[in-house]
């Protein structure tokens, strides 16, 4: 027979209980708003320059951070407020004398769970009411309060309700399925890092996969969503503009933070209802036991010790020098042993249960050796696997060196815009055309049997793909292939207009509306508006019709600097780069008379150099016999001049290293002194060229330069 006790006077009963933790919030809130607003606003007295509508306006933008999603410290509020309430809302389940006195009340236990439950909640959104509406008064006694300020504060209460929310119910869960405080707290530290865990583990064991990247993957999106901490920061961090990639997909109508929002609500609930279930079964001979259900006891260990041995196989691995194979299954063995037995510890409460159901733990390490080989060996194919045409739907690619070393600006809601790295927009929205899949095929093939092989090449390139196929997935690979065998199908691509223009996003969306920089090897020179718009547009044409050819043959001999038209003119730039192949562009620079003041050159010219100068290996004459020395070498041979700046280019910065790379030799040209004055306006000035050719004889020419050069003291 149920007792017809008040609900009321229940929860009275249990707020005494609970009454410390009512005091601490009312004291954290009341700091956490009146207080420190009182005090940030009374210091505003930096604004006293200006004029007294003008300092409302920023004491009211002030106010409005405070209240609203900037506050950070409110996630923190949140997240103790939330753990704490959980924990001890259900705290007397633990003594087995209060569980048998709370269950002998004749009283139903979804009512009596209902009573903790809602004063949990209470304790946190009582004095959170009631310190927003201090702050308002306080607010209001130095500027008007209107509905903008309440939006903010409402919404920024709303927010950190429902995560309270969420929070509260998974500690409530964790509390109802533990037996003891150790156990409510190992739970609940579990229910918020597991997944965590899981997904560090998993990146760890890709690094066998030579294809695998994970640089354009969001994580957030995947199984760390999981985490109620990660949701929680993941909301804050999308309202406040802090993802590039969402504010993206957000513009483009891909995903709605609503949507996002109302999914944590009904996360919420199933937690709630999975809460109120286990504690109506919960059976309360299990308290002062670590876990409170025996047929979960097995299943939390398992699901502990396969994640465990393997980081611990990873962990002795990495000691060694190459992985070795020996120290995994080592260390997969000395932790899975571990930890089973100190988890049977506390499950048990007796040192002599550590070995407790050994064929459980012989399987479970079996379990973790087999997945560790399943990485190791790649026995699912993940390096080789390539979708077949016909599977495909769009594809993107970013290859490595080129196009990628800019940035797309995307709007925010509050701070103007943030940066994404160009090659990550490459692979978000570019979408290139049904007759370059066949290419994308014959790439990943490429990248796949190279993989296989093994194959190493003088000239490599690398790139990353991103396959979407029609059953809704994305195939996601890096690969390194030889730059001779790839050249030609990474040649088509760039010739696609939805390469180019996704490459260079930024540029083509905002050509019309910049101000351009010139900066050349000499000086840096703006272009008027007028003469800017004239130029850009011949610049995107040619843009367009640029092959990978002439990236390949030439080097970037000037960078235009490119700010848009408006007040966020410091924070919206791009970067593009200037070639010798765009004739026409060079050509309008030259009509207007800025290209000589910036010098734009390709390669020097012999007869203006009066020496070159690089770093290398030479010959001593008089000790022939000997191994070669290093050191700077200077080459004042008017023939040898002549001979090298043929092969000689200048350059605006480190620019197309997929073809220009690293073993490129680097020369300094020493300028005649009539040839500094004029374009530098010094006596002696010198230049930074590099010396790129793909004719072997020519670099062996080179060589031998520098072996008879002499040595610069």
């Amino acid at each position: 027979m149920t007792s017809k006790i008040s609900f009321f006077k229940l929860m009275q009963e249990d707020l005494k209980r609970k009454l410390w933790l009512l005091v601490l919030a009312i004291l954290v809130f009341f700091i956490s708003f009146p207080v420190v607003l009182l005090i940030f606003l009374d210091n505003r007295k930096e604004y006293s320059y200006l004029s007294e509508e003008l300092w409302k306006v920023q004491i009211k933008a002030d106010f409005m951070e405070i209240m609203g999603y900037e506050n950070i410290w409110m996630f923190i509020v949140t997240l103790v407020g939330a753990t704490l309430c959980g924990i001890f809302a259900f705290s007397y389940l633990y003594k087995k004398q209060e569980v048998d006195f709370y269950h002998s009340i004749p009283i139903r236990r979804e009512k009596l769970f209902l009573v903790s439950y809602l004063n949990g909640v209470l304790i946190y959104v009582i004095p959170y009411l009631v310190t927003i509406l201090i702050s308002m008064v306080i607010g209001g006694s130095y500027f008007t309060i209107d509905a903008s300020v309440w939006n903010v504060a409402l919404r920024e209460f709303g927010l950190q309700v429902l995560f309270y929310l969420l929070i509260y119910h998974t500690t409530i869960l964790a509390s109802v399925l533990a037996g003891n405080m150790f156990g409510c707290l190992f739970l609940n530290g579990l229910a918020h890092s597991y997944t965590i865990f899981i997904y560090g583990i998993f990146v760890a064991y890709c690094g066998y996969f030579t294809t695998y990247t994970n640089r354009y993957e969001n994580i957030n999106e995947g199984i760390m969503g999981f985490s109620p901490i990660v949701a929680f920061y993941k909301a804050l961090n999308r309202l406040l503009g802090g993802d590039a990639m969402y504010l993206l997909r957000l513009r483009d109508g891909e995903v709605s933070t609503k949507l996002y929002l109302m999914q944590v609500f009904l996360a919420a609930i199933l937690l709630f209802g999975m809460a109120m279930y286990f504690y109506r079964i919960r059976s309360s001979e299990m308290s002062g036991k670590a876990i409170a259900f025996r047929k979960m006891q097995p299943v939390i260990r398992i699901l502990l010790v396969i994640p465990s041995a393997m980081a611990g196989g990873w962990i002795f691995a990495s000691l060694t020098s190459y992985m070795e194979l020996g120290w995994i299954l080592f260390g997969i063995l000395f932790v899975a042993v571990l930890v089973h037995g100190v988890i049977e510890v506390l499950y048990q409460s007796d040192i002599r249960g550590m070995f407790s159901h050994k064929i459980q733990l012989i399987g479970t390490i079996f379990v973790a050796v087999g997945i560790v080989f399943i990485f190791r060996n790649d026995l699912f194919g993940y390096d080789t696997y390539v979708p077949k045409v016909e599977q495909m739907k769009s594809a993107a690619i970013s290859i490595d060196g080129l196009a990628n070393g800019n940035y797309y600006l995307v709007e925010d809601f509050e701070e103007g815009y943030k940066r994404m790295t160009s090659t990550e927009y490459q692979l978000e929205k570019m979408a290139l055309s049904e007759d370059l899949l066949p290419v994308v095929w014959q790439l990943m093939n490429l990248g796949a049997e190279s993989n296989r092989y093994n194959q190493t090449a003088d000239n490599i390139v690398s790139f990353d793909l991103k396959v979407r196929l029609k059953n809704g997935k994305d195939v996601i690979r890096s690969y390194t292939v030889a730059l001779d065998q790839a050249y030609p199908l990474l040649y088509e691509i760039f010739q696609s207009p939805e390469y180019k223009e996704k490459s260079y996003a930024y540029f083509f969306e905002n050509y019309t509306n910049a101000v351009v920089w010139l900066e050349g090897l000499a000086d840096k020179k703006n272009l008027s508006i007028e003469n800017g718009i004239e130029f850009l547009e011949i610049y995107r044409k040619e843009l367009l019709e640029l092959s990978l050819d002439d990236v390949r043959d030439n080097p970037v001999i000037g960078k235009l600097e490119c700010f848009i038209l408006d007040e966020e003119t410091k924070s919206r730039d791009f970067n593009m780069l200037l070639y010798p192949v765009m004739t026409e562009s060079l050509q309008y620079l030259e009509k207007i008379g800025i290209l000589d003041q910036a010098v734009c050159w390709v390669q020097p010219k012999a007869e203006e150099v009066e020496a070159l100068q690089v770093w290398g290996a030479y010959m001593d004459r008089e000790t022939e016999d000997k191994e070669p020395m290093y050191g700077y070498i200077k080459i004042t041979d008017r023939e040898q001049i002549e001979k090298l700046c043929k092969n000689l280019y200048f350059h605006i910065g480190n620019q197309n290293r997929v073809f220009w790379n690293e073993s490129n030799y680097e020369f300094q040209t020493l300028l005649k002194p009539e040839v500094s004055q004029t374009y530098f306006d010094r006596e002696e000035y010198q230049l930074d060229v590099v010396f790129h050719s793909f004719d072997t004889e020519d670099w062996e020419m080179m060589k031998e330069i520098i072996q008879k050069g002499e040595r610069v003291e």
